[in-house]
């Protein structure tokens, strides 16, 4: 038990030492001229995992002897397949399957007595077996069930942390032991004429018995045990783990009972020559036994579903001279006011000016502004409350990082905000619509950090009579498609390019843009395919992607002119 602690202290000191390391490591300085980000981890989120891992350290068949020694670890091997289910962020459940090997090698020396033996002229003698270093070697294989309270975290980067407390059933299939070395040494004493006799053929000499092998039998050990150690982002679902692992059986595994056992694996309890012999476990000479193991274990973890995985933020940029908080909350008005016939043409071209130069910037997965955009939003409260006819829609937007679930909700939070200080200026609320549009209306394509940026905003638009939202022109701004049903999947070769796909899905190359952006997380530029990458299809409406519609390849075209500036 000792050892086991200190394995564990001396464990916990050297991933102390490699967390700090790792931590020093991803620390960069960011460049004026360069943006340094960095590399998403898949946080740790609630959901199912599974895990496939194999151990290699040392396990023993525990147990104390009164006249010999015990060599109590045997290197030693484990395999293990485990399901978990977090049901918190960081905190959850696992059960599982595996098989784990214990021994242990055990030497004796000893002399055993048989009184009242007779020879085979009737004579009554003491017959006595002298043992001599007798070495016996044995091995069991267990199959295991263990159940654990399980945690994890990662720390921003590449790198996680993995825990694990719990105990767990073993259930012995196949025990072996060998005899190894050592002899025994025979002889007899009349105590009638006070005579030992020694070196005689076939009743008193020595004889080895090496190579003697056989099976035995032990109960289910009942076990506690820990695992810890740190997880290796593999790919966006799959972690590399490595850790250190140990547990300690409580329950007594002998076959028999202390009353009911032989001496030195003679069957029958009575003298015998050595062609009788069945081990040494379940005898006189082997007190107690219980498990104890310990190692280092290495596995792969993936993740199977369930809720969605929160984005990662990323590290701060500096550009230039300008400082700018990567992933920001934008206030932004890419389009102008539409003309409303009860509005005054003053008032219209004073909310046209401050629209179209909004921007306000918010950290990372955030929904409060950094810095209140207090005159902003005096201003265009002012006009709003001016002229009570004119309504305007608060939307919300996010870049592709997250799931389409979070991000909907993140996109709601930033509208809502904006919205409710608009309100506090004195806006009616008749006069706000709040729209939450995630990532599905990208402000261009956003492969890279500085570009997703733009996408993170919030875009305030005129509205016309019938609540529709308007450019400057009084053209009709749609709805953002959003691509929740797909058709098919492609495998990207060398030299594919997303027009082929939208000629032999929809018979017109023009309509690639919708397939861009169903897939815009997976696709670094439009131009750029990797090889290898599986990207979905979308299913959409007939109107939409219609290649004998002039005006289905026209609204095609004009998407396209947004991501290839």
């Amino acid at each position: 038990m000792k050892k086991l602690i200190s394995f564990i202290v001396i464990g916990c000191q050297t991933l102390t030492f490699a967390f700090a390391q790792t931590a020093a490591e991803t620390t960069e300085v960011a460049q004026q001229t360069e943006t340094k980000v960095k590399k998403e981890f898949h946080a740790l989120e609630k959901g199912s995992f599974l895990q496939i891992s194999g151990g290699a350290g040392h396990g023993a068949l525990n147990y104390t002897m009164d006249n010999g020694v015990q060599k109590w670890m045997v290197p030693a091997a484990t395999l293990n397949l485990n399901y978990s289910y977090f049901f918190l962020p960081y905190l959850g459940v696992g059960i599982g399957t595996g098989i784990s090997t214990y021994g242990s090698t055990a030497i004796l020396n000893k002399e055993f007595v048989w009184n009242g033996v007779s020879d085979s002229e009737n004579d009554t003698y003491n017959h006595h077996t002298q043992v001599t270093d007798w070495t016996e070697k044995q091995l069991s294989h267990m199959v295991e069930v263990p159940l654990a309270l399980q945690f994890h975290h990662n720390f921003g980067s590449k790198v996680g942390l993995f825990a694990a407390l719990g105990a767990k059933i073993g259930i012995p299939v196949y025990s072996t032991y060998e005899v190894t070395s050592g002899t025994l040494t025979h002889s007899g004493y009349y105590p009638q004429w006070d005579l030992w006799l020694r070196d005689l053929p076939d009743r008193f000499f020595t004889e080895d018995n090496t190579g003697k092998n056989g099976k035995f039998n032990l109960k289910p050990s009942y076990s506690a045990f820990a695992e810890f150690g740190l997880l290796f982002q593999l790919g966006k679902r799959t972690d590399l783990l490595l850790g250190l692992y140990g547990s300690y059986g409580f329950n007594d595994i002998s076959p028999v009972v202390q009353n009911d056992r032989s001496e030195l694996g003679f069957r029958n309890n009575t003298y015998a020559f050595m062609n009788d012999y069945n081990g040494l476990i379940g005898t006189r000479e082997v007190n107690k036994i219980n498990t104890l193991n310990y190692g280092v274990k290495i596995g792969v973890q993936v993740y199977l579903g369930g809720s969605k995985k929160k984005p990662v933020e990323p590290e701060k940029v500096f550009v230039h001279d300008t400082i700018c908080i990567v992933d920001t909350l934008i206030i932004r008005d890419t389009v102008t006011n539409v003309e409303i016939k009860y509005i005054e043409k003053q008032a219209q071209q004073r909310l046209d000016k401050m629209l179209q130069t909004a921007v306000i910037w918010f950290d990372f997965d955030k929904y409060d502004p950094k810095v209140e955009p207090a005159d902003l939003l005096d201003n265009i409260a002012d006009v709003l409350k001016s002229s009570p006819t004119m309504k305007i829609s608060v939307n919300g937007h996010t870049c592709s990082i997250g799931s389409d679930k979070y991000n909907e909700k993140l996109s709601k939070k930033r509208a809502d905000v904006i919205a409710k200080l608009l309100k506090e200026k004195g806006v009616a609320n008749n006069q706000i619509t709040v729209r939450a549009f995630a990532s599905y209306q990208p402000f261009r394509y956003n492969a890279k950090e500085h570009q997703r940026s733009k996408d993170r905003r919030v875009e305030i638009i005129p509205l016309n009579e019938k609540g529709e939202m308007c450019d400057s022109l009084g053209n009709i701004i749609p709805e953002p498609i959003r691509y929740t049903k797909f058709m098919g999947k492609e495998k990207v070769s060398e030299g594919d390019r997303l027009a082929q796909y939208a000629r032999k899905w929809y018979g017109e190359q023009a309509f690639w843009v919708y397939i861009y952006e169903a897939n815009i997380d997976k696709i670094p530029h439009p131009n750029k395919l990797e090889k290898g990458i599986t990207i979905k299809i979308p299913k959409l409406d007939a109107a939409l992607i219609d290649p004998n519609n002039p005006a289905s390849i026209d609204a095609a075209n004009k998407i396209k002119a947004k991501y290839m500036q």
